[in-house]
C-alpha cells in the first residue's frame, strides 16, 4: 500500500509525499519537505501543498507555530489548542473538515467551544500542580496514573515558565513509563539528543520516550545533563 500524504509522523515505506520536523526524522518519501528547524509541521505543510496564497491557511500556520513551539500568545492560538486537545479522535477529524472549510470561524461553532472547555479545565488542573513544586534548574516530576489527555506539555511549559530550564515529567503506561522532556528555549539542553539515548526523539526543545527501566532511563539523563544526582518529586494528579 502507498500513502498519498504523511505529516508529523515518522516516513513509512513507498509514501508519495512526508512532511516532517522531527530531529530523530528519516526522509524517505518520493517528495519530501523535512526541515528540523521549521517552527511546525504545519509551516512545511502549507508548502508542499501549495497553499501558501491561501490567506485562512496562512492564518492556520501562524496559530501552529504558536502552538508547537510554546510561544501561545493569541486567544486563538490558545482556542485552537484546546480545541484540538479537547476534541476525541474522530471529532479531530471533524475540526479538521471544519477548519478547512470555514477557517477560524470554526472555532466559534457550539460543539467545538464544548472541546475547546475540556481542555481549558485540564490546563487549570495542571497549573494547580504547578504550585506544589519547587523551582530549580533541572525539574524531575513523577506524575500518578494519570489520564492520557493529561496536560502534561501544559504542565511542563509552566515550570519552564517559572524558571526552570528543563522539565522531565515521567507518567505511567502500564508496566512502562513514558518521558516527557521539555526546555526552555533560551537554553542550550537539546531534548531530541537526550530522548535519542533512551530509544525515542522529538524535537530540540520538546521530546520523549516509552522506557521499560525507568532507574536506566534516569542514569542516561542524569548523564547527559552531567548532573551528580536527581531530584525527583512525586506527585499525585
Amino acid at each position: 500500500m502507498a500513502w498519498d500524504y504523511v505529516a508529523d509522523l515518522p516516513c513509512p515505506f513507498r509514501a508519495r509525499l512526508h512532511v516532517d520536523h522531527h530531529r530523530t526524522g528519516r526522509p524517505c518519501a518520493k517528495r519530501e519537505f523535512f526541515n528540523p528547524e521549521a517552527p511546525s509541521a504545519a509551516s512545511l505543510a502549507i508548502k508542499a501543498l501549495e497553499l501558501e496564497g491561501d490567506e485562512v491557511a496562512v492564518k492556520l500556520v501562524e496559530l501552529a507555530n504558536e502552538c508547537d513551539t510554546a510561544s501561545i500568545r493569541s486567544q486563538e492560538a490558545w482556542d485552537l489548542n484546546d480545541a484540538v486537545k479537547g476534541a476525541s479522535l474522530d471529532d479531530r477529524l471533524k475540526l479538521a473538515y471544519m477548519l478547512a472549510r470555514e477557517g477560524l470561524d470554526a472555532l466559534r461553532d457550539d460543539e467545538v467551544r464544548g472541546w475547546i472547555e475540556v481542555n481549558r479545565r485540564r490546563r487549570l488542573r495542571a497549573q494547580a500542580l504547578v504550585d506544589k513544586v519547587s523551582i530549580e534548574d533541572y525539574v524531575f516530576v513523577k506524575l500518578s496514573e494519570v489520564d492520557e489527555r493529561f496536560p502534561v506539555r501544559t504542565f511542563m511549559i509552566s515550570l519552564e515558565e517559572r524558571g526552570a530550564k528543563l522539565t522531565c515529567v515521567i507518567t505511567p503506561r502500564g508496566r512502562r513509563f513514558k518521558i516527557h522532556l521539555g526546555s526552555r528555549h533560551d537554553s542550550e539542553i537539546d531534548c531530541a539528543e537526550i530522548a535519542s539515548r533512551l530509544g525515542g526523539g522529538g524535537h530540540r526543545y520538546a521530546a520523549g520516550a516509552t522506557v521499560d527501566d525507568l532507574d536506566e532511563a534516569l542514569r542516561r539523563i542524569k548523564e547527559a545533563l552531567g548532573l551528580s544526582e536527581i531530584k525527583l518529586v512525586e506527585l499525585e494528579v
